[in-house]
């Protein structure tokens, strides 16, 4: 990395701007050591770092991967630990309502891509060519038909495009990446997936820019979190729920080793993080217990009347899902949303069931939540192969107790799914008095 200390010639007022002209030039290769230096195998690495400036192919990213752009960082080495991280994410924070517009030329084709706000979307230089593909309002970019059929957005992905965004009226753009098992990567509107990605992530990864695209918020929480939900909830209609219950899990696992205890505070929350790990992460599994919560049909009216001009305030996403749930949802922003309050810890204090007179089972849960966030949860109750699931609100720090009526006599009784996000879901389930 090169780096440029400029000295102006008069100090900057406060509210002032300066213009500057800079000319520099840069190349770009296609190759390993950034992370090689940290221990990861060769062939890890160029899955991973595949940006570079070819004749087949042409992709640089931007801060983060490769500073072909100037940028204001202290430089960092990747062996010290997540100090690279900590960097990036300062920056994305200064830099959050930076604009940023690029014009590229390329053969005497010449094209603009503007990001109004340079902090959340990582900029990606791109040869300019035509798409090969373009099918369903997604623009494909390939070296072959073959290729960019392969990856093409299905018409179901589409439908469900249309009924979890608002209406767009731009095209987003797929770029087949050269090498199989390349890393998929997202920014803004485009794209980015190896040749051998299956339908459903490829729909899934293209639904995230779409959504990047429609859903375009100052609020990342918002916009890569909601991005983010949708992965689920599209995973969750064409594969079921154990299957998103795998991606829930997964998710909860690389959330829970940044999730600090015992924590309260605004600095990390949702509408203030600049970490991936708060707004993209936490925030998917956050919206989908909100979608657990109203329900689909209340949240997806909540979207498509969402505004980014009118987005004034901490609450108006609150106000928009209540307007259209007629739920209060003040407990569950203000702890998964407003303020970073950890996650919540279940366990089950007392299960016991009871015949009624109609010869029916009567069991009563007593869930306890030790943990600083409150959440709703399912409770299962089980025989064999039998099972009935009732959900209940547990707060913070507290507890709840829910009745369950079964035809069956329940023996086994379970809190959490895993469709709840926990500290330790190990403690989660008793045996019926």
């Amino acid at each position: 990395m090169s780096e440029a200390r400029i000295v102006l010639a008069h100090p900057l007022g406060a509210g002032a701007t300066a213009e500057l002209d800079i000319a520099y030039s840069i190349s770009v290769f296609y190759e390993s050591r950034r992370l090689r230096d940290i221990g990861a195998p060769v062939d890890v690495a160029l899955k991973t770092d595949w940006d570079r400036i070819s004749a087949s192919f042409t992709a640089v990213r931007g801060a983060g991967y490769v500073a072909w752009y100037p940028v204001a960082l202290e430089p960092e080495s990747m062996k010290n630990g997540n100090a690279v991280f900590r960097e990036i994410e300062r920056w994305k924070a200064r830099a959050a309502q930076s604009a940023f517009e690029m014009t590229t030329h390329d053969g005497g084709r010449g094209s603009t891509k503007p990001y109004p706000r340079l902090g959340m979307t990582v900029p990606v230089l791109t040869s300019v060519v035509p798409p090969v593909v373009t099918k369903n309002g997604v623009a494909l970019f390939a070296d072959s038909q073959a290729a960019a059929e392969a990856v093409q957005f299905s018409t179901g992905a589409e439908q469900f495009a249309q009924t979890w965004l608002p209406a767009r009226s731009t095209t987003a753009k797929v770029w087949v990446l050269p090498e199989e098992g390349d890393v998929p990567f997202v920014s803004g509107s485009e794209a980015f997936v190896p040749p051998n990605i299956t339908e459903q992530a490829a729909n899934g990864i293209t639904l995230h820019a779409l959504s990047n695209m429609t859903l375009a918020s100052t609020r990342q929480w918002i916009q890569e979190g909601y991005a983010s939900f949708l992965e689920l909830a599209y995973t969750h209609q064409e594969r079921g729920r154990t299957a998103v219950l795998q991606m829930l899990s997964d998710r909860t696992q690389a959330l829970a080793i940044n999730e600090p205890d015992n924590t309260d505070t605004a600095d990390t929350s949702l509408i203030n993080s600049a970490e991936e790990s708060r707004y993209r992460l936490k925030a998917s599994l956050a919206w989908w217990m909100l979608r657990d919560i109203v329900g689909d049909a209340a949240l997806q009216r909540a979207i498509k009347n969402y505004k980014s001009a009118d987005d004034r305030s901490t609450d108006y996403m609150q106000k928009l899902v209540e307007a259209e749930s007629h739920k209060d949802l003040g407990w569950f922003f203000s702890d998964w949303v407003y303020r970073d309050r950890g996650l919540p810890e279940f366990a089950i204090s007392n299960a016991a069931s009871r015949k009624t007179l109609e010869g029916k089972w009567v069991t009563e849960v007593k869930i306890a939540n030790s943990g600083g966030a409150g959440a709703v949860v399912p409770v299962m109750v089980s025989a064999g192969d039998d099972q009935e699931v009732a959900r209940v609100q547990v707060p913070a720090r507290g507890s709840a107790i829910i009745s369950i009526a079964t035809s069956f006599k329940p023996t086994h009784a379970r809190v959490n799914d895993g469709s709840v996000p926990e500290t330790d879901p190990n403690d989660n389930e008793a045996d019926i008095k």
